[in-house]
């Protein structure tokens, strides 16, 4: 009986020890592996080009080049080695020791790159990046762009102090050291790091670190990354494939139509070459470059006399007064016969128009035919 009775309470007991362990089993938190992609782009390169993940990670290289490529380590805990990766072919590695991992293409020594791999386990901290946003629109393409990021952490440890380091770089620019910002005033979990940036049109990423403060501070170049975040991002209206920035079609009208100030897209067609797309232009006909004070398209009338200011000599004269007062042209010229002798002699003319009338006894030509014929007579007579 007795052992009936005890063998029923050691049943009870293993069973609440059972429970209590499935409760606190769920209590803990899962670590998932994660996956991460590194392109091999066609301008030999890999990317990204330095990448921290935790143990149990796996790595995809991709080859986006038209010509083999290897991911072979030259240094690190653990060494891989993919052999050939064909044009657009895969290969992946599961990294299963914490470390730095260096590694190149056997084909092209150019081609290096580092992976980071790190304890999963530490407190399980997290940091993410929640975005990084457009501000606004410069008015040229060409001028920088304000876009703002956000970096958020959770998962903390009560008793630890922590330093993040976020780094933004263009990618596959390695002369370029980036901007960097250390974020050194985390509160606690959900606390955000909120920051506006100026940069020029091009691809980048965004590389957001968490360390703890002092193993941070007293080692700067081994100091164990507990977390960390990566995003890419496009600054501009254009697009990249493999870390190269390209602006689509429409922008790139867009943009020379900026250069030569003209308004004409596919969209909005300029008829008549005005600076006035076709859709505003009130004379889609008229070209009235230079004279559109009021941009609507048509030539102005300024002075309201009906004559547009393309042909008007006093465009701000309705009585066009401008003209007696233009250089050279003070008196005031009339036309007419300006010789006393004839017989329209006109004593108000200035400008002899050749209307001249003149009698027979009173014509220039009269008087010659006359004088000719008396020296005739003259010799005529001495002779006989």
């Amino acid at each position: 009986m007795l052992e009936m009775i005890y063998g029923n309470k050691m049943q009870s007991f293993a069973l609440a020890i059972i429970l209590m362990l499935s409760v606190i089993l769920t209590m803990i938190p899962l670590v998932s592996a994660e996956d991460y992609d590194v392109s091999i782009t066609d301008d030999m390169k890999f990317n990204p080009d330095d990448l921290t993940i935790n143990i149990g990670d796996t790595v995809t290289w991709t080859n986006n080049d038209g010509m083999g490529h290897t991911a072979t380590s030259t240094d690190g805990p653990a060494s891989f080695d993919s052999g050939n990766i064909a044009a657009g072919a895969t290969w992946s590695f599961t990294f299963t020791e914490a470390g730095t991992y260096d590694y190149k293409c056997n084909y092209h020594s150019s081609m290096t790159a580092t992976i980071t791999v790190v304890e999963s386990d530490n407190g399980d901290e997290n940091i993410t990046v929640n975005h990084v946003a457009l501000v606004d629109t410069p008015p040229h393409k060409e001028w920088e762009w304000n876009y703002s990021y956000q970096v958020e952490v959770s998962d903390l440890q009560l008793d630890v102090n922590y330093i993040a380091v976020i780094l933004i770089k263009q990618i596959g620019d390695d002369e370029w050291g980036g901007l960097d910002w250390w974020w050194d005033d985390i509160e606690g979990d959900g606390d955000q790091y909120n920051y506006t940036i100026s940069l020029q049109r091009e691809c980048y990423f965004i590389n957001a670190s968490l360390y703890e403060s002092s193993d941070l501070n007293s080692n700067v170049e081994n100091a164990t990354v507990l977390a960390s975040a990566y995003l890419d991002f496009v600054v501009g209206t254009g697009s990249c494939v493999d870390g190269v920035y390209s602006e689509n079609d429409n922008g790139e009208e867009e943009e020379e139509n900026e250069e030569t100030e003209n308004n004409e897209t596919e969209e909005a067609p300029d008829g008549d070459s005005d600076g006035i797309s076709d859709e505003d232009d009130a004379c889609p006909d008229e070209n009235a470059s230079g004279h559109d004070a009021d941009a609507d398209g048509c030539i102005d009338d300024s002075d309201n006399d009906g004559i547009k200011n393309d042909v008007d000599p006093c465009p701000f004269d309705s009585a066009d007064g401008c003209l007696g007062n233009l250089e050279g042209n003070n008196e005031t010229f009339i036309e007419g016969c300006t010789y006393e002798s004839a017989k329209n002699y006109n004593p108000d003319a200035t400008d002899d128009d050749g209307s001249c009338q003149y009698g027979v006894e009173d014509s220039p030509g009269f008087g010659i035919f006359t004088a000719i014929l008396s020296c005739l007579i003259i010799g005529f007579r001495r002779k006989h």
